[in-house]
């Protein structure tokens, strides 16, 4: 079987492209740059990216009191959006997919409560509660979805 010489040749273009933005993100990732030249892709990533929350040590996560948790969360309270809770998890995986369908970044979320286990299709962690409420109100108008806020726990 012989190769196309031309399709032999385009293919070791897109090989040795696709090299070359590898090795480009790798840089842009680590913050490479040439000496005395700050990097221009380096300033608008600081711009653009969020400050991340505090990260805790693994072996810490779940580890935490009842009192310990409930001092974080009002100190700095988070909200979401809750469209609906299902006890079924494909009920809430065709939902999801429907919302995303829809232009609507949403998520479900299990929650075990006794012997049951529920999941609950959300969109979204806001930072007060007014922002969750301007949310829920542009999605009822815009794509009329219902969406109740929630405070995170």
């Amino acid at each position: 079987m012989r190769l196309n010489p031309s399709l032999l040749k385009l293919a070791r273009i897109i090989m040795a492209f696709s090299m070359f933005v590898a090795v480009l993100s790798t840089m842009v990732y680590f913050g490479f740059e040439k000496r005395g030249q700050p990097s221009k892709i380096k300033k608008v990533f600081k711009k653009t990216t969020a400050t991340a929350p505090k990260t805790l040590p693994y072996h810490t996560i779940g580890n935490t009191s009842r009192d310990e948790r409930q001092a974080i969360y009002q100190a700095n309270p988070k909200f979401t959006l809750e469209f609906q809770v299902f006890r079924d998890r494909s009920k809430a995986e065709n939902m999801v997919k429907h919302l995303i369908e829809q232009g609507v970044q949403a998520y479900y979320t299990p929650l075990q409560r006794q012997e049951e286990i529920i999941y609950r299709v959300r969109r979204g962690v806001f930072e007060s509660k007014n922002l969750a409420s301007k949310a829920a109100a542009s999605l009822r108008k815009q794509k009329n979805l219902s969406a109740r806020v929630i405070r995170l726990q």
